[in-house]
């Protein structure tokens, strides 16, 4: 199976720190994947920049090594690999180890809110379909095993969305 993913792991905003780095898992230790909403941007390169920045809200004071997905979706349809899968990022609470994230760059279900989305663009939901098959058939993860972040981490019901939650209840169930 061929994607095009844009390898932009080494491109992107990093935390100039050297001693904060991510930790590594194996390939095997990864059962899900998970699926989120940038709630903001939907340009990997303004999330990755706000996530090493020491103000962010993932980890005040020293920032994150790098953005805390392994991929993005920009509005384009664009994949991104932000992170090696291996790479442990800090994405969903009690799912760090288990789980490869999903960005979809953009804030969706806030139709009433100017300048917000109300969903994913067509090119990222393609993208999101092709991104999942590709991921479930390389990790070898059914496809019952894609969540959305907030039925992970019970305090983010609001990512990824209604729009995208519905998505992956179908997704799961195809």
């Amino acid at each position: 199976m061929s994607i095009n993913i844009s390898n932009e792991i080494y491109t992107l905003p990093q935390n100039t720190n050297p001693n904060i780095k991510w930790k590594n898992r194996k390939l095997g230790q990864i059962k899900k994947i998970v699926i989120h909403t940038s709630l903001g941007s939907a340009v990997a390169k303004n999330i990755a920049r706000y996530h090493v920045s020491p103000e962010n809200h993932v980890a005040p004071g020293v920032g994150t090594p790098r953005i805390c997905y392994h991929f993005f979706l920009e509005k384009t349809g664009k994949i991104i690999q932000c992170n090696e899968i291996t790479d442990l990022t800090w994405h969903a609470i009690g799912s760090n180890t288990s789980g490869v994230s999903v960005c979809i760059g953009g804030m969706f279900d806030y139709a009433n809110i100017k300048g917000k989305d109300s969903q994913p663009s067509l090119d990222q939901m393609n993208s999101l379909k092709e991104l999942l098959d590709y991921l479930s058939t390389l990790l070898k993860i059914k496809k019952s095993q894609v969540f959305g972040h907030g039925e992970l981490q019970k305090n983010k019901v609001g990512c990824p969305g209604n729009f995208l939650m519905d998505f992956i209840k179908i997704y799961r169930n195809n």
